[in-house]
C-alpha cells in the first residue's frame, strides 16, 4: 500500500513539469534524443501511461443522477478554487471569459468554440482576476447547468433569479471579493 501511494505521488509530481515544459507528444519526454530527467528518473513511460489511464477524481456510481456536466472533476476544481480565493487581491478587478485550450475529442459537448479567442476550441471559464494578473475566482461554464452547484439560499441571497447569464456570473464572482468597500470591478 505504501508503494502504491508513493507511486501516485510520483505521478502527480511529474504533471507540473509536463505543464511547464511542453513536448508535442507524451512519449517525447522519455525519447533518447529529448530525454527529460525529472520525468524519466521518476517513472517509466509505460508506468506513466497506466497510471494516467486509471486516474479518477470521483466515484462514477455516485454521479449518474447529477445535472452537473463536470461532476467527475468538480471536486478537484473546487479545491483549486478555494486556494485561488485565499490569494490576497488588489483593489482593481476584471472579469472575463477564458478558454482552456482543448482540441481532443472526448469532451463531448463541454468543449466550446469561440472564434475571437486565440485558443478557439476548449473549455470556457468565467473568471475574476486582479490587476496583479492573478485569477482569484472562476466558474466553469456548462450551458444551462452552469449554476447547478449554487445552493438555493445563496441564489436567493444574491438575487440570481432576476438576472440573465452575465448578471449571474458577475454577482457570483463579486460575492467572493473580500474588500468590497474599496475596490473597482471592470
Amino acid at each position: 500500500m505504501i508503494e502504491y501511494i508513493a507511486e501516485h505521488k510520483d505521478f502527480l509530481s511529474v504533471l507540473p513539469y509536463m505543464g511547464v515544459f511542453q513536448f508535442p507528444a507524451i512519449k517525447g519526454y522519455w525519447a533518447t534524443e529529448s530525454r527529460f530527467p525529472p520525468l524519466t528518473d521518476t517513472m517509466s513511460v509505460k508506468r506513466y501511461q497506466v497510471l494516467r489511464r486509471r486516474v479518477h477524481f470521483n466515484n462514477s456510481f455516485q454521479t449518474e443522477s447529477s445535472t452537473d456536466r463536470y461532476v467527475k472533476i468538480h471536486p478537484l476544481f473546487d479545491k483549486f478554487r478555494q486556494q485561488c480565493l485565499l490569494i490576497p487581491a488588489t483593489n482593481k478587478h476584471s472579469m472575463d471569459e477564458v478558454m482552456v485550450a482543448y482540441k481532443g475529442t472526448r469532451a463531448g459537448n463541454l468543449r466550446q468554440y469561440i472564434q475571437s479567442k486565440p485558443d478557439k476550441w476548449g473549455f470556457k471559464i468565467f473568471c475574476r482576476g486582479s490587476s496583479s494578473g492573478i485569477i482569484h475566482d472562476f466558474i466553469l461554464y456548462q450551458g444551462a447547468a452552469t449554476f447547478c452547484n449554487i445552493q438555493e439560499e445563496e441564489a436567493a441571497h444574491l438575487g440570481l433569479e432576476d438576472y440573465l447569464l452575465g448578471g449571474k456570473i458577475i454577482s457570483i464572482l463579486c460575492n467572493t471579493i473580500t474588500n468590497k468597500g474599496n475596490c473597482g470591478v471592470l
